[in-house]
């Protein structure tokens, strides 16, 4: 976002763990998100927000986190969330960032126990994107 000329700076608090994102219209009409359920989980693991850069659309959002996903062009995507976290990434933030854990007011195991039953649908939405992603033209 901020290459394309969007700011990234503080949020409105944090976002650890699973997250509900909204798609918005033209998420729906997405040709990389546009398969996915509507309202969607994804993993989270941020303080920060952007702002939308000019000439990019916004694809979804959260209540505290209003731009989850741009487009800028065909080709172009940025995700606030994370697609390719899986559980050992997710643990590994856990133990190496406990503060952002205690921000969020959430334990590790809470956290944990939030996405562990989760994942398989949530990679299934990785590949998907990934997928499509390579074959836009």
């Amino acid at each position: 976002a901020r290459a394309l000329g969007g700011k990234v700076g503080p949020g409105a608090g944090v976002e650890i763990g699973l997250t509900s994102l909204d798609l918005t219209d033209a998420g729906r009409a997405d040709p990389c998100l546009g398969g996915f359920p509507d309202p969607f989980d994804a993993v989270e693991w941020h303080g920060e927000g952007i702002t939308v850069p000019p000439g990019a659309e916004v694809l979804a959002s959260s209540p505290l986190f209003p731009v989850q996903a741009i487009r800028y062009g065909s080709h172009a995507y940025g995700l606030l969330f994370h697609l390719e976290a899986d559980e050992q990434a997710i643990a590994t933030l856990c133990r190496k960032c406990p503060e952002d854990v205690a921000k969020a007011g959430l334990s590790e195991d809470q956290v944990m126990a939030g996405v562990r039953d989760r994942l398989e649908p949530l990679q299934q939405r990785a590949r998907e994107f990934l997928l499509a992603l390579i074959g836009a033209s």
